[in-house]
């Protein structure tokens, strides 16, 4: 692995990088990159005292583009897991690559219908003086995963679809925090302030 600077990390083999700021009861943006050819499972990890602890994954990377997720507050690594390469090769075709976001370089939520078809994490704040939560609503083409993190550390919340009815459905977001929506195949999302 190779560290390309403060709150980025590199590499082609199979690893496992502790985050900076993680672990700190706030959830972590991040931006992760695979291979063209190559294929990574992501994993959040916890350490503790008593060894260490998966939390299921997090990403399937595809692609050599962006895909954007929020490592929850109670994380503080990523294990990052080759899967499928096209060749042996160390080359930028089949590494990885994970970096810290700021919160400010991840798109906000609002009543604008958003379509995609690679993770990607969105920031939800409720406005001033509002006080019913927003509503979101989410709608899968196939399966995925909506992931609300309340930016105050409690844990998060996780819908996953996987037959036809759960494909479209809402979610309460009762504090500002993050919405990340994971699937490979076509997505949109909004809110109802």
């Amino acid at each position: 692995m190779t560290d390309t600077g403060p709150g980025v990390w590199s590499g082609w083999r199979s690893k496992e990088i502790r985050i900076t700021g993680a672990g700190e009861r706030k959830p972590v943006p991040l931006e992760i990159r695979g291979g063209f050819t190559s294929t990574f499972l992501v994993q959040p990890v916890r350490s503790g005292t008593e060894g260490r602890d998966t939390g299921g994954f997090l990403l399937v990377t595809s692609g050599g583009g962006p895909h954007r997720v929020v490592l929850p507050p109670e994380f503080d690594s990523l294990l990052i897991g080759r899967q499928r390469v096209g060749s042996e090769g160390a080359s930028g075709f089949h590494r990885w690559k994970v970096r810290v976001l700021s919160r400010s370089a991840l798109p906000a939520l609002s009543s604008e219908t958003v379509e995609g078809e690679k993770a990607e994490s969105f920031t939800y704040s409720r406005p001033a003086g509002e006080t019913r939560p927003a509503v979101l609503h989410y709608e899968f083409q196939g399966r995925g995963d909506v992931i609300y993190c309340p930016g105050n550390g409690q844990p998060p919340k996780t819908v996953r679809t996987h037959t036809y009815e759960e494909r479209a459905g809402t979610l309460p977001l009762s504090r500002e925090g993050y919405v990340t929506v994971v699937t490979s195949e076509k997505w949109k999302v909004s809110i109802t302030p």
